[in-house]
């Protein structure tokens, strides 16, 4: 049995793949996953409904770094992503040090009685060289983890010192995944071009890396990163996707998943549309708006996932949360919360589309699902995976979105592209079989093969697990 170390990067999108990797190695190892005091509880929540895995939280100590640095990159204010890593970086430098050599960070000195706890360091690409190098100066073996898929991967290793940095105003500050025989970047947003360089120096010091992914959905990106010199020895496995059983929250009313189910069980098949930017983008008071009038008039049961400070841009008679008001939910044609039970909505026969902002997470669960996607990024990786939809012909992207998109969508324009991937024909009013949703039904089913014993996800487990007790 191997103690492993887990370091997931300092987010929910990051923390929660890691969790399910972590539960999938717990049959033959121990895992001690480190995470930020922010994150303790929602780890701690769910540690609790899988008492059966062997998984151990350490919550690391919160590190002062001084005042967060400002990036010429994004308006010269701080970028939450960039403090994120700092303050997480501080904190794994001082929790390898006293695990591995002894030292106390807290006093300066050294603990005579400390010693290796750890036979193995899996670490977020996102934390960049230095806990792999430092684990390889230990002769500890050490892997990458990629919350994302290979493509993610792809853009880390294309980048390059003299790669061009765009501001975050920029409409080019979406992550672009090289195509094929494409070798560079034509640029890279500014604010991730030190993690990305980071990352990528950290591959001489790992074993390989493992991705959130299947290989028959990264076929693509895997023929590529063979091409580059820098992954001739680096392993690779896509044992995904890494995705919860359940996404309901500790201090989410058990009530509210109960009521939602029952509202779709009321709700005509392939009749309801799902709307959702995930729990932390904000939507600007006048997209709100063009929103709400584009659901109403399609005249179809939906389910709008808002952001709980956005409800202040919804005239005053769409303003209650049915989170908060769970008893009102059974008598409405569409809900509108703070929070939804996502795995359950798309996971429901009633569900014809999917409006998202393709964070990797929610795209692995729409293509889990089946259900196909009108693709709204906001930024990084989620332009290059609504792309991907639409390569999959399950979906189709909005043009001139993001955060700081130069104009409002407009009514019309969500209308039709609602009505074209749910297969509703917007001149004889009549619903047919959707091309995308026939496509979204074919992934699913390429899913659901790879997840067997005998699919490539599951043997890209079993080869880890196997390469995990090579040394």
């Amino acid at each position: 049995m191997k103690r492993i170390l887990m370091l997931p990067f300092a987010g929910l999108g990051c923390i929660i793949p890691a969790l399910e990797f972590a539960k999938r190695l717990t049959s033959s190892h121990q895992v001690t996953l480190a995470v930020q005091a922010s994150f303790a509880a929602l780890v701690e929540e769910r540690l609790v409904r899988a008492p059966l895995h062997n998984i151990r939280l350490h919550v690391m100590d919160a590190i002062d770094i001084g005042p967060p640095t400002p990036s010429p990159y994004h308006n010269n204010q701080p970028f939450p992503f960039n403090t994120n890593r700092d303050q997480g970086a501080a904190a794994i430098r001082n929790l390898l040090k006293e695990t591995f050599t002894g030292f106390c960070a807290c006093t300066g000195h050294c603990v005579k009685d400390k010693h290796a706890q750890f036979d193995v360091i899996i670490s977020d690409v996102f934390w960049g060289v230095e806990p792999v190098r430092f684990a390889a100066s230990h002769h500890i073996p050490a892997y990458y983890f990629c919350t994302g898929n290979a493509g993610q991967l792809l853009m880390m290793i294309a980048v390059q010192e003299d790669t061009p940095a765009t501001n975050v105003q920029s409409d080019k500050f979406f992550w672009k995944v090289p195509g094929e025989g494409q070798k560079s970047l034509e640029y890279v947003p500014g604010t991730f071009k030190d993690t990305l360089l980071e990352g990528k120096r950290g591959l001489p010091y790992v074993r390989g890396v493992v991705c959130n992914s299947i290989r028959e959905i990264d076929e693509a990106y895997l023929r590529s990163l063979e091409s580059y010199d820098e992954m001739q020895s680096v392993k690779m496995w896509l044992p995904g996707p890494l995705l919860p059983e359940t996404n309901t929250r500790e201090d989410e009313s058990e009530a509210v998943v109960e009521q939602v189910t029952k509202w779709l069980d009321k709700q005509p098949e392939q009749s309801v549309v799902y709307f959702s930017f995930g729990s932390h983008i904000p939507t600007k008071s006048e997209q709100a708006q063009e929103i709400l009038d584009a659901l109403l008039s399609l005249g179809k049961p939906f389910i709008w996932s808002l952001n709980a400070a956005s409800f202040e841009g919804l005239p005053e008679e769409y303003r209650v949360d049915m989170r908060r008001h769970p008893e009102l939910i059974s008598g409405m044609n569409f809900l509108i919360l703070s929070w939804t039970p996502q795995t359950v909505i798309l996971g429901h026969e009633a569900t014809a589309v999917f409006v998202s902002h393709c964070g990797w997470n929610s795209t692995l669960e729409a293509l889990t699902m089946g259900v196909p996607v009108v693709g709204w990024p906001f930024v990084t990786d989620q332009k290059a995976d609504a792309e991907l939809l639409e390569s999959m012909a399950m979906g189709v992207v909005l043009p001139g979105t993001g955060f700081h998109a130069q104009r409002t969508i407009p009514v019309a324009e969500i209308v039709h592209n609602v009505k074209m991937v749910a297969g509703w024909n917007e001149e004889s009013g009549e619903d047919k079989e959707s091309t995308y949703g026939k496509a979204a039904q074919k992934w699913k089913s390429v899913i659901a093969e790879a997840r067997k014993p005998d699919g490539s996800s599951q043997r890209d487990l079993t080869n880890f697990l196997q390469d995990l007790q090579s040394f």
